[in-house]
Protein backbone atom coordinates (compact mmCIF):
# COMPACT_ATOMS: atom_id res chain seq x y z
CA UNK A 1 0.00 0.00 0.00
CA UNK A 2 1.34 3.43 -1.05
CA UNK A 3 1.00 6.32 1.13
CA UNK A 4 0.48 9.76 -0.92
CA UNK A 5 2.48 12.46 0.14
CA UNK A 6 0.92 16.13 0.81
CA UNK A 7 1.22 17.76 -1.61
CA UNK A 8 1.45 21.47 -0.58
CA UNK A 9 -0.20 24.53 -1.97
CA UNK A 10 2.45 26.77 -1.25
CA UNK A 11 5.59 26.84 -3.97
CA UNK A 12 9.09 25.83 -2.91
CA UNK A 13 10.20 29.87 -2.59
CA UNK A 14 7.53 30.44 -0.40
CA UNK A 15 8.01 27.45 1.68
CA UNK A 16 11.58 28.68 1.75
CA UNK A 17 11.00 31.92 3.12
CA UNK A 18 8.82 30.23 5.94
CA UNK A 19 11.43 28.01 6.81
CA UNK A 20 13.97 31.05 7.08
CA UNK A 21 11.85 33.46 9.12
CA UNK A 22 11.18 30.42 11.66
CA UNK A 23 14.49 29.74 12.22
CA UNK A 24 15.31 33.58 12.51
CA UNK A 25 12.49 33.57 14.86
CA UNK A 26 13.91 30.86 16.53
CA UNK A 27 18.05 32.37 16.73
CA UNK A 28 16.11 35.65 18.23
CA UNK A 29 14.38 33.31 21.06
CA UNK A 30 17.65 32.33 21.81
CA UNK A 31 19.84 35.56 21.86
CA UNK A 32 17.03 36.87 23.82
CA UNK A 33 17.11 33.88 26.38
CA UNK A 34 20.74 34.39 26.38
CA UNK A 35 20.59 38.28 27.69
CA UNK A 36 18.01 37.69 30.23
CA UNK A 37 19.69 34.83 31.62
CA UNK A 38 23.17 37.06 31.71
CA UNK A 39 20.73 39.78 32.85
CA UNK A 40 19.36 37.73 35.84
CA UNK A 41 23.01 36.94 36.96
CA UNK A 42 24.06 40.30 36.95
CA UNK A 43 21.13 41.42 39.01
CA UNK A 44 21.98 38.55 41.49
CA UNK A 45 25.65 39.64 41.71
CA UNK A 46 24.85 43.24 42.13
CA UNK A 47 22.07 42.06 44.69
CA UNK A 48 24.87 39.86 46.66
CA UNK A 49 27.55 42.35 46.54
CA UNK A 50 24.58 45.11 48.26
CA UNK A 51 25.02 47.47 45.50
CA UNK A 52 21.08 47.33 44.58
CA UNK A 53 18.72 48.16 47.32
CA UNK A 54 16.13 45.85 47.52
CA UNK A 55 15.23 43.00 44.94
CA UNK A 56 12.46 44.84 43.96
CA UNK A 57 13.31 48.19 43.90
CA UNK A 58 16.24 48.09 41.14
CA UNK A 59 17.96 51.26 41.84
CA UNK A 60 21.69 51.32 41.96
CA UNK A 61 23.27 52.92 45.09
CA UNK A 62 25.81 55.98 44.63
CA UNK A 63 28.88 55.65 46.18
CA UNK A 64 32.11 57.98 46.10
CA UNK A 65 34.18 54.66 47.40
CA UNK A 66 34.02 51.54 47.17
CA UNK A 67 33.01 49.62 50.24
Amino acid sequence: MMIKQDTSTYSKEDQSKFVDAWESNIEKIERNRKIMREGKQSAALYRMLGIIRDPGDGEIKKWDKIP
